[in-house]
């Protein structure tokens, strides 16, 4: 447990809280005030929630002013090709076709971006321990997350009506009204990763609620139904499991899984693959529910239209948000793909400044890594695990810089707590070089 005058000071109590208490704006519960009425101030929740975010931001701003100063010393590699990334969406609202949702997706994306470093200047300046820095910043991470997936639950217990929905056929999936399922999926599976590292972990010693909050997030991704989820949780238990300290315990822990996995498969056979197919087809599986088909669409016409600046951020097609499908007879307002909703909106621009800045983000994971000392490397082995997660859902979902998800803040705090780390290793590094 950290131990900290960080989290004492009062500065850092308001933006910690706001940071946390705003993950609540991205809960759908309009849906419980018999739906949005057409305006902003005639829904209570949708009010709310507007007023939530606008707090947020406005707080954080306020700070940003104050902290001007350290600005330069905090966006560097690899936060400062986020920025660039985001003056670019900027000059392209001088030609959206929908300025009034640029607007506002980019006011979204700028505000998380302003409240993460904020947050993470406050709490550099009171301690001198990077990786208490970053513990702090991982700790908000899953804190806002489990405020959002506590209060689906709780829907759930008391509110079973409005918690369910109907996803394929007659199959009840966890989030629809609540909290998109695919979203919630998502940032179980991050809580459910990070605590199962920790269960591994020989410096952590809260093994019984890492347990429980790892089995409590399965059975969660279980309930949504999303697929993606269920590919990230593998995926991420096997790279857990190979880092695992000890040879033994590690081929134990794969003999287990695969026990699991042969004996789930043989008994229940039939029902992962409805799990796993959801009533499709496997073409239509291969093609990630008919995405494959209108990526390409998308990718040609705005290689056709226009390529080098795209139509303006968050944008598919000349007449804004909206892309018509004539040969599919239906129309979509996300891609349902970060990049590809980069190409389309900002053209090869953007989408080179995001491939960029990704780069930027590996390049510096690796190097904070391996020249962290010992004990600071499962802390950032955890930033690692989160910047996989967001990636795997910035293709098949909303991501890094879609439409606005929880997503959007965790990756935000990413990037700015790496930024952090990653000056502060060269600073170290480079007094110790001074000294012989």
């Amino acid at each position: 447990m950290i131990k900290s005058k960080a989290l004492v000071d009062f500065n850092n109590i308001i933006l910690l809280a706001l940071y946390v208490v705003s993950f609540l704006a991205f809960l759908r519960l309009s849906h419980w005030t018999m739906g949005f009425q057409g305006s902003i101030f005639s829904d209570p929740v949708v009010l709310t929630k507007f007023l939530m975010r606008i707090t947020s931001f406005s707080v954080a701003f306020l700070y940003f002013f104050r902290y001007i100063r350290f600005i330069n010393y905090y966006v560097r590699t690899p936060s400062l090709e986020m920025l660039l990334f985001l003056v670019v969406a900027f000059l392209s609202l001088t030609y959206t076709p929908d300025f009034v949702y640029s607007v506002f997706r980019l006011t979204e994306h700028i505000g998380f971006f302003v409240v993460s470093l904020v947050i993470v200047i406050n709490l550099s300046r009171r301690t001198n321990n990077p990786n208490e820095v970053l513990a702090i910043g991982v700790r908000l991470i899953l804190y806002g997350m489990g405020l959002l997936i506590g209060t689906v639950w709780l829907s759930v217990i008391f509110w079973p009506e409005y918690a369910f929905r109907h996803v394929i056929g007659e199959i009840e999936g966890l989030g629809g009204s609540i909290l998109d399922m695919h979203t919630l999926a998502i940032i179980s599976s991050i809580v459910y990763s990070i605590n199962l590292n920790r269960l591994f972990s020989i410096s952590d010693n809260n093994k019984l609620i890492n347990l429980t909050l790892s089995a409590m997030m399965l059975v969660t991704i279980y309930l949504t139904h999303s697929r993606t989820a269920l590919f990230v949780v593998l995926l991420t238990t096997i790279i857990i499991l190979y880092r695992t300290r000890g040879v033994l315990l590690r081929l134990l822990l794969y003999v287990f899984l695969g026990i699991v996995i042969v004996v789930g498969t043989a008994m229940y056979s039939y029902d992962i693959m409805e799990y796993v197919l959801r009533g499709q087809s496997y073409e239509e599986l291969f093609l990630l529910t008919e995405r494959g088909r209108f990526w390409t669409i998308l990718i040609s016409d705005t290689l056709s239209d226009s390529p080098i600046l795209g139509y303006g951020y968050q944008m598919l097609s000349h007449d804004g948000l909206l892309k018509n499908f004539n040969d599919f007879g239906y129309s979509i307002s996300n891609a349902h793909n970060v990049f590809i909703q980069t190409f389309s909106g900002l053209g090869l621009i953007g989408f080179s400044l995001l491939s960029y800045h990704l780069l930027r983000v590996v390049i510096s994971l690796r190097y904070v890594y391996r020249y962290a000392e010992a004990h600071e490397k499962n802390n950032i082995f955890e930033l690692i695990i989160i910047f996989i997660i967001c990636i795997l859902a910035s293709i098949t979902q909303h991501g890094i810089v879609g439409m606005t998800t929880p997503i959007v803040p965790t990756y935000m705090m990413l990037i700015m707590l790496l930024t952090y780390l990653r000056l502060q290793l060269k600073v170290s590094m480079q007094a110790k070089l001074n000294k012989h």
